[in-house]
């Protein structure tokens, strides 16, 4: 896992495989006060460049910066890949 979804709980995991499993939308979003950092992952529809029907949105909130980055499993959001 990487330093961002190491974060998250394992339930949360299980949410996001679920909803991608059953092409729901579902959003998984933890803070953390101490290192003034947000996390917020989520399911959407995947446009039809992708080669599956849903996709993971992961976003990150720090002091002073935004990213954000979109895997077409949670197997590759863990890995970072």
């Amino acid at each position: 896992m990487n330093q961002w979804t190491s974060l998250l709980t394992r339930k949360g995991r299980d949410a996001l495989q679920d909803a991608l499993s059953k092409k729901k939308m579902v959003e998984v979003e933890l803070q953390v006060p101490s290192m003034r950092l947000r996390i917020r992952v989520s399911t959407q529809r995947a446009a039809p460049v992708w080669k599956v029907p849903m996709v993971l949105r992961l976003e990150r909130w720090g002091p002073g910066q935004y990213s954000t980055q979109i895997f077409d499993s949670l197997e590759a959001m863990l890995h970072g890949t």
